[in-house]
């Protein structure tokens, strides 16, 4: 699909009266991206913003200390 509001989870987060958290960005992907480009989406979803890149510039996957999305802020009740 090309509409997240219209993608499964969204859906069955709107189904169940959830909230809903997602880490999407076009064209990256976990291993390989579709259309270039170093950081991959398995990098992005460590971030607070996704954009926000390593100080490092021999690091194209890292970001600053200060953007690592902290996972104990937020503790799910369920993961689909």
């Amino acid at each position: 699909t090309e509409s997240f509001a219209s993608s499964w989870p969204n859906l069955v987060c709107e189904e169940l009266e959830a909230e809903c958290h997602t880490a999407a960005w076009s064209g990256y992907g976990m291993v390989k991206n579709c259309c270039g480009g170093d950081t991959l989406m398995s990098d992005v979803w460590l971030r607070t913003l996704a954009s926000t890149p390593s100080d490092d510039a021999s690091d194209p996957h890292g970001t600053t200390a200060e953007n690592l999305w902290n996972f104990t802020s937020w503790i799910p009740d369920l993961v689909v």
